[in-house]
């Protein structure tokens, strides 16, 4: 009867081994293949980036934007000096036309 009772603890005892020790090499498969194919593209480069290419990444991106930010406030100065060119040749028109008016309506 006691040998009964060690070989089935004996058997709940390799079962549970086995089943820890499947649990493991579970964990092991997807920490070595499902994780890595989220870090892959399917051509073989990587999702994501180290963090000093992220780092020269953003700064090459910043100089990008400051670059581009100085060529569009080149381009509003220069449509905003053409709005007073405009602006001034208007009042002056403006200004003749109403001479000439004036002019006209003393002369009458």
């Amino acid at each position: 009867m006691e040998n009964q009772w060690t070989s089935v603890i004996a058997k709940i005892a390799y079962s549970a081994i086995a089943v820890i020790t499947g649990a493991f090499g579970l964990g092991k498969y997807n920490a070595n293949v499902v994780k890595k194919k989220e870090l892959y593209h399917p051509d073989g480069s990587l999702i994501y980036m180290a963090a000093k290419d992220a780092k020269k990444c953003k700064e090459e991106c910043h100089q990008m934007m400051n670059k581009v930010t100085e060529e569009t406030n080149q381009k509003f100065d220069k449509i905003v000096g053409y709005m007073k060119e405009q602006n001034e040749r208007h009042i002056q028109m403006t200004e003749f036309v109403g001479r000439v008016k004036q002019y006209m309506e003393g002369d009458k």
